[in-house]
């Protein structure tokens, strides 16, 4: 829940709940090949948007994944 404010907190509040449901694409992947899928979707679609989200993700990635 944390880790999706931080990311949120970097888009504008038009554009949150889009954000929003591709960060829980990740959340709600039944496995770990499926979230690394939809991650690197959300890289894709929003890299050029806000890189600041991006890496807000994408650096702690692999304790997203542990569980």
């Amino acid at each position: 829940m944390h880790k999706t404010s931080n990311v949120l907190n970097h888009f504008p509040k038009s554009g949150q709940p889009a954000a929003k449901a591709a960060l829980q694409a990740i959340w709600m992947a039944q496995r770990k090949a499926a979230a690394l899928v939809a991650i690197a979707k959300f890289e894709r679609d929003y890299r050029a948007k806000d890189p600041r989200a991006v890496e807000c993700l994408l650096k702690d990635k692999d304790q997203l994944l542990r569980f």
